[in-house]
């Protein structure tokens, strides 16, 4: 009997916990545990992240890990360390910003910031590697290069590119940056079909003022594509959709990283002109 009462008590009690715990503590737990069961199906979307721009060790690695997985699979660049790192030189000179989850602390997304005064440390831009940036020294203002942005990609669904570009807002507004500069990348995995069917909208509508106008060092060899619209809309990866939303302009044509197995289209964003529902939303 003094069992069937304590097993009826133990009940009872559970009954009374769940009804005192907060709906949200509870799909806290059930997300919990349906991310440790599989990340390799359906797309995560997680609503509990938040930004920061670290100097832990930890944290940096973990980035260039992230970024080593991220271009390595997706854009098939080949690495020269044997670490499963992607590092370089200009890691030491830029600031790190990271977009986690709370729930288990894993970095979900990154972005590296390069300042004006940082860059003159460096010696130059990450983007003059692959552009010839002498128009652009008729930009006014403070200019703030975004680079080796990744994301993880069950994370990629909106909120962790929401999450990135508010510390990246946060960062820039902070800094008082005029203009934004970097590079989206488009992976070459399916032979150059992708950017053949989106070049030619993005030099009608995208291209900015010939007087601000990039040249590649190395352009992308097009051949006899890139020279027809595509017949069915074309998809816009989910970063370079994101700068475009913004308000961004496309500094010319593409340079072709060959080590990363990509092209790069060269970013100028002038923060006076972002788009008011995004500049309300990130920048204010």
């Amino acid at each position: 009997m003094f069992d069937q009462l304590g097993a009826l008590l133990k009940r009872q009690t559970q009954q009374l916990r769940e009804l005192l715990t907060p709906k949200a503590k509870i799909v806290h737990e059930l997300n919990k545990k349906e991310r440790k069961a599989d990340l390799s199906n359906n797309s995560i979307d997680d609503l509990e992240l938040y930004f920061n721009v670290t100097t832990s060790k930890k944290d940096i690695i973990a980035s260039q890990r992230l970024r080593y997985r991220v271009f390595s699979e997706e854009y098939g660049a080949q690495f020269k360390n044997k670490h499963d790192l992607d590092l370089d030189k200009f890691d030491k000179y830029c600031s790190h910003l990271v977009v986690k989850n709370q729930n288990d602390e894993d970095i979900v997304a990154y972005t590296r910031l390069l300042t004006q005064k940082q860059m003159i440390k460096a010696g130059r831009w990450y983007s003059e590697h692959e552009f010839d940036l002498g128009n652009l020294a008729k930009l006014d203002g403070k200019v703030l290069e975004i680079g080796r942005t990744c994301v993880h990609p069950k994370y990629r669904s909106g909120a962790a590119i929401n999450t990135l570009w508010q510390g990246i807002a946060h960062f820039s507004n902070t800094y008082e940056a005029r203009h934004l500069i970097g590079c989206a990348s488009i992976p070459l995995l399916d032979g150059g079909q992708l950017i053949d069917e989106l070049i030619p909208k993005i030099r009608r509508e995208y291209f900015v003022d010939e007087t601000l106008r990039v040249t590649p060092h190395t352009p992308f060899d097009f051949g006899q594509a890139g020279s027809k619209e595509a017949q069915t809309t074309v998809k816009i990866p989910p970063l370079l959709k994101a700068y475009l939303r913004l308000g961004a302009k496309i500094g010319g044509e593409p340079y072709w990283d060959k080590e990363f197995n990509c092209v790069d289209l060269f970013i100028l964003i002038d923060v006076e002109n972002i788009s008011p529902r995004y500049k309300e939303r990130f920048f204010n």
